[in-house]
């Protein structure tokens, strides 16, 4: 016989055990009462992982977890707007890379449908594969409208100008950015369309590794005209960077003096 206590109550009772996955599960299929306000939890965060692979390929040879989710939101198709945060992770487990990003057929369909997504995240445990797949999904992450936070770690970009289409014409701030090891070809001046719209962010957070190269050339995108990221309008900063090239140092806070509110600096030499 199903509970006679108000749905109110009900969906209180399931609110609150938001973290306990066991009893999400227990509960959306206990009654059918339970489901919808379940499935709420169930779906909030959804993460793509590499496939495990024993063949030695480089590439899946199988489904992925993203194609299991393609196939389950053909079932049922409202569960796409449960969805507020993304993690993509690509690059595999130790001593196996896979790279399904490339390969996908689903990735972009889904990202499509995600009308409510919030957080976005995409992750490599080793340089990532730049693709066509890669290029478009970015683009259409930064260019949800429901989007105020994105980390990107590990991307492996071809061209400095590739990131320009992507971050371009995004019509909000961002209330958060991450980027960490990005892997960008050698410092050299970046020709830029005059139509880019530079990003608008409130608080970036930028970590790099991989020595002054990199973060020279990083800071050949901040000195772009226009720029891929307006540094005008950040409030926030937080930076780490590999080594003590105050000069460098120097470029990031100049850049960004006039609307900067807090600064953290972390030098690291490993």
């Amino acid at each position: 016989m199903p509970p006679k206590l108000p749905t109110e109550i009900l969906e209180r009772i399931i609110d609150e055990s938001h973290h306990n996955l066991r009893a999400l599960i227990d509960c959306s299929i206990a009654n059918r009462v339970f489901v919808a306000r379940s499935r709420v939890h169930l779906f909030r965060k959804i993460t793509f992982l590499p496939p495990l692979t024993s063949t030695g390929s480089i590439y899946p040879t199988g489904p992925t977890r993203c194609d299991r989710f393609a196939e389950l939101l053909i079932s049922n198709p409202d569960l796409a707007s449960h969805v507020q945060e993304l993690d993509i992770v690509e690059g595999g487990h130790p001593g196996l890379i896979i790279f399904w990003i490339s390969q996908s057929t689903s990735l972009l369909p889904i990202l499509r449908r995600l009308s409510n997504l919030q957080s976005f995240a995409l992750r490599y445990g080793h340089p990532s594969e730049w693709s066509d797949v890669l290029r478009e999904a970015l683009s259409i992450c930064m260019h949800l409208p429901s989007v105020d936070s994105v980390e990107l770690s590990g991307l492996n970009v071809e061209s400095e100008g590739e990131l320009f289409p992507i971050f371009s014409g995004v019509e909000r701030t961002l209330r958060y950015l991450r980027i960490s090891n990005l892997l960008l070809p050698s410092p050299s001046s970046v020709i830029v369309s005059s139509q880019h719209l530079p990003l608008q962010v409130d608080t970036l957070n930028v970590t790099f590794h991989r020595g002054s190269d990199m973060e020279r050339s990083f800071i050949n995108l901040m000195l772009a005209s226009p720029p891929l990221i307006s540094m005008g309008a950040l409030r926030h900063l937080r930076l780490t960077v590999y080594h003590n090239d105050l000069h460098m140092i120097g470029q990031w806070l100049h850049k960004c003096a006039d609307s900067l509110e807090e600064v953290e600096l972390i030098i690291t030499s490993t």
